[in-house]
């Protein structure tokens, strides 16, 4: 019996050394899953629990899995979306998600999340809701509705999520920009030029007729006031005159005029008669 035990031991020991321990340390941001694989004896299958912070001492034969759980973003290009009238688009979108459970990630995909994103998610998710998204608006339409479809895409990933039980979260999704095809963002310029040149005019017009609306108006009270006082013409064009030199004399202090029989002087005192 006791030779018995000595062997298991030697045997032990010796399985020891050929096929040795690795030890398990996370780098920060990461989680490690591990996967036993035995190979004489012993369950194997993915651990329930993944490896944080902590060292873990394993065999050599487990697998580890390092799975990134800090929030992974996606600069996402697609040149081949189909606007409602058939032009081809340029659209840049930006994503950013994170894994929840790196356990559930592994045992569900086989795969870290990154690999996961480029391989299935995207491709078969994220693209096709862009498309059926944007092949909805004629192009000259979809700068103007970029908020709604973003949204609205962002909901039904959200949707998505959680119908399947996904182990990860949408932390947020929004299309950046639509290029449209050079002739016609040519035209879009030219349109908004245009558009600009005749706001320009209209403010210009409206300033221009509350000018002419404030001279009538002007013109309809000396009108009155003429009328009132009972002047004539001639009169009435004297009083503005000397209205008139009243205010330029104002601004220089002092002048005298000279009344004649038909015209008005207004003369300037120099300052040396103070």
């Amino acid at each position: 019996m006791k030779k018995f035990v000595l062997i298991l031991f030697l045997v032990f020991v010796g399985f020891s050394i050929a096929f040795g321990l690795s030890i398990v340390k996370p780098q920060v941001g990461y989680e490690v899953v591990l996967i036993d694989r035995p190979l004489f004896f012993g369950k194997g299958g993915i651990q329930p629990e993944p490896v944080k912070t902590d060292t873990k001492v394993t065999w050599r034969t487990t697998e580890q899995i390092h799975v990134h759980m800090s929030p992974y973003f996606s600069y996402i290009t697609l040149e081949d979306i189909l606007s409602k009238d058939g032009l081809l688009l340029h659209t840049n979108i930006y994503v950013n998600l994170k894994i929840k459970d790196s356990v559930r990630m592994i045992s569900k995909f086989g795969k870290d999340g990154y690999d996961w994103f480029e391989e299935d998610f995207k491709p078969k998710v994220i693209v096709p809701l862009v498309h059926n998204a944007i092949s909805r608006f004629n192009a000259m339409e979809i700068r103007d509705h970029l908020k709604i479809i973003s949204d609205e895409i962002k909901n039904e990933l959200t949707s998505y999520v959680k119908k399947n039980e996904l182990p990860i979260e949408l932390v947020y999704f929004y299309i950046h920009s639509i290029i449209l095809p050079r002739e016609l963002e040519n035209q879009l310029i030219e349109t908004r030029i245009q558009q600009a040149k005749l706001e320009t005019e209209q403010k210009r017009q409206k300033v221009e007729e509350q000018r002419l609306e404030t001279e009538r108006k002007r013109a309809e009270a000396d009108i009155a006031y003429r009328d009132a006082m009972h002047l004539t013409n001639k009169d009435f064009a004297i009083l503005k005159q000397i209205d008139v030199l009243q205010n330029l004399c104002r601004l220089n202090n002092k002048c005298t005029f000279l009344i004649g029989r038909n015209d008005i002087f207004p003369i300037k005192h120099s300052d040396e008669e103070d």
